[in-house]
């Protein structure tokens, strides 16, 4: 292939790559036909044997492509399964988790470059600055009517997406944040200092918002991990106590502030403390979770080698809300909402392991590279996979899918 025909692919990627991440958190709508151009950019290039030389000659490279795996075992789970129409459905869902890991791993290195990983950042922190701002506006328009103070909070604020991802991605771009203010500090000018410093309390204060119960958890644990990773790196345990005092008041007046995101974590833990008095036909998030969750490992223990089967995953909880009568799950059609679990019951033991290996082994590797963002998202994404079944929405299938491979392969070799 010709050097200018190389480049020309190249430009291509960048410009994509940068798009797709900038409508992750903004509109997904547009998603699907970048990834198609993506894969066909991919395909028009046609030097497959150097795309499988890289992978070969490169341990990260070939280490990537085992994410496949998870896809495999879906694929496989078709053989055992009586819908097989939904089956087909879930695997087109799942794409992402079969194309990413190949793509990312053949491409070629100079699309890696250290200033366009940069870029790439920057181009999600933009479309989330971007999505919290037209929210917000959308918010007071509606506020002027109405004059309800809800309308600044949970769904009503998160216009693009459910709470719960929008949460789960700002969380991401604090992490992003923190680890550029970490890594590049001397080198940053002070502008660029403020206006980072900035967007970690504007995005901090829309999580908040956002009344996510698990965005919230997940905002703490972040500044958990990276007060320890401080204390690790930088050896100044003064400084990080400073740190925790700081994010401890920001919780503190935020919550006194905004007084029905806290409300919201009150009444969880009440519901939770009191689990046997749930009704069946609750709408309550956790008291309607923690039946879903009941009826899947119901379901799990009648199928715990192999699993329904990966098309009758949304039959076996139908069935089994409608035997429990548990009329809200069911005439929503809910899935189990959490990943965990959701995998348990259409592929069994061995898929819930091999669930749990994607997560634990890389970040071992992180750990070992010092790679604290791809940490932090292994982070972020495992502890919200408690909570949803994010492997069965574009939302989180994408999110995951990409971050996870983007991050693998353009992270330093340990």
């Amino acid at each position: 292939m010709s050097v200018f025909k190389q480049e020309i692919h190249r430009k291509i990627y960048n410009i994509l790559f940068l798009a797709l991440v900038f409508f992750i958190p903004l509109y997904q709508r547009f998603i699907p036909w970048i990834i198609a151009v993506i894969l066909l950019n991919w395909i028009l290039e046609w030097n497959f044997k150097e795309k499988i030389s890289r992978m070969m000659s490169d341990r990260i490279r070939k280490d990537n492509l085992l994410f496949i795996i998870l896809y495999i075992i879906y694929v496989i789970g078709l053989f055992h399964t009586d819908n097989f129409e939904y089956g087909l459905f879930d695997l087109e869902v799942k794409f992402s988790l079969l194309i990413f890991p190949i793509l990312l791993s053949t491409i070629a290195p100079e699309v890696f470059g250290s200033k366009f990983v940069f870029r790439t950042f920057l181009s999600f922190l933009s479309g989330a600055f971007i999505a919290t701002l037209i929210c917000i506006v959308l918010s007071i328009l509606r506020f002027q009517s109405s004059h309800l103070a809800q309308e600044f909070y949970y769904s009503h604020l998160s216009v693009f997406l459910h709470p719960g991802y929008f949460s789960m991605y700002l969380n991401f771009a604090i992490a992003i944040l923190f680890c550029i203010l970490f890594e590049r500090w001397e080198k940053l000018a002070s502008t660029y200092k403020s206006i980072f410093i900035f967007l970690i309390a504007w995005f901090f204060l829309f999580v908040i918002l956002l009344s996510s119960k698990a965005g919230i958890l997940c905002l703490a644990i972040i500044f958990a991990v990276y007060i320890v990773y401080f204390i690790l790196q930088r050896r100044k345990i003064f400084q990080a106590l400073i740190m925790l005092l700081g994010i401890t008041f920001a919780f503190w007046i935020s919550f006194n502030i905004f007084p029905q995101s806290l409300g919201r974590l009150k009444q969880a833990t009440d519901v939770m403390a009191n689990s046997e008095t749930i009704k069946n036909d609750t709408r309550e998030g956790t008291g309607e979770r923690i039946l879903i969750w009941k009826s899947s490992i119901e379901i799990i223990k009648n199928n715990f080698l192999f699993g329904t089967g990966t098309g009758d995953v949304k039959d076996a909880l139908l069935e089994m809300y409608s035997s429990k009568d548990i009329s809200t799950a069911h005439d929503l059609k809910l899935n189990a909402h959490n990943q965990y679990l959701q995998i348990f019951i259409s592929l069994g033991v061995i898929g819930f392991l091999v669930l749990i290996l994607i997560f634990i082994l890389p970040a071992i590797l992180a750990i070992r590279s010092n790679n604290i963002l791809y940490f932090l998202f292994i982070v972020i994404v495992s502890f919200n996979f408690l909570v949803e079944s994010m492997l069965e929405t574009q939302a989180g299938v994408i999110f995951y899918g990409f971050f996870n491979s983007y991050l693998f392969i353009t992270q330093k070799r340990p």
